[in-house]
């Protein structure tokens, strides 16, 4: 499957159309709970989205791959 995203045989992040977030909304996410500025639920409602959605987006559950790339970019 890895191989499949490398390849771009399989659509991922925001080429999958059932997505309802950007890079740039995950990215937004990450960024305003490393800030500490907001709840999960406030952020959750700002985006329009479940809590659930935040938390796998923070355990790396979902969108895996662009939070892999941030940590990287920060160590």
């Amino acid at each position: 499957m890895q191989d499949s995203v490398r390849a771009g045989r399989m659509a991922w992040g925001e080429r999958r159309p059932e997505t309802h977030l950007t890079e740039g909304d995950v990215l937004a996410i990450l960024d305003l709970v490393a800030q500490g500025a907001m709840r999960k639920g406030d952020i959750a409602k700002q985006f329009n989205i479940h809590s659930s959605t935040v938390s796998n987006i923070l355990s790396g559950y979902s969108w895996n791959t662009l939070t892999n790339l941030k940590e990287r970019r920060n160590t």
